[in-house]
């Protein structure tokens, strides 16, 4: 096999590779994973959060990716009094700044968290792709 057929087909395999973790943006809007995330959201967020709208029950999570890191936030969508009870002082603060109201664990598993996270990054790439 030549050289440029060898590098041809790594850039191949390379593609299939982030295509099959999702880990690709397309040129219209997000990546599978944030994709996926994004309905999550819909679905199971959307009556406590918004993304840039405000406060609702629970905090708006406008750049919540760039103000937690991606471990913290992992932990405290899949099970938030963990980390209350933890002694996480963020986390107890939420508690406080809304009034004792705890977010509910919503059962989602680590691939799904995975997504809403994905999602979180990047919330701007999904209201760009549906405007």
């Amino acid at each position: 096999m030549r050289f440029s057929q060898r590098i041809s087909v790594g850039l191949l395999m390379a593609g299939f590779a982030l295509l099959a973790t999702g880990s690709v943006a397309w040129a219209g809007g997000l990546s599978q994973a944030a994709s996926q995330g994004q309905q999550i959201f819909e679905q199971k967020c959307r009556a406590c959060h918004t993304i840039g709208a405000g406060k609702l029950v629970g905090p708006d999570l406008m750049d919540v990716a760039q103000r937690r890191t991606a471990d913290w936030i992992t932990a405290f969508i899949t099970n938030p009094q963990k980390v209350i009870d933890s002694g996480d002082a963020d986390a107890i603060q939420l508690v406080k700044d809304f009034n004792g109201v705890v977010m509910p664990m919503v059962g989602l598993s680590n691939a799904e968290v995975a997504g809403v996270l994905e999602y979180l990054r990047n919330p701007g790439v999904a209201a760009a792709a549906s405007a």
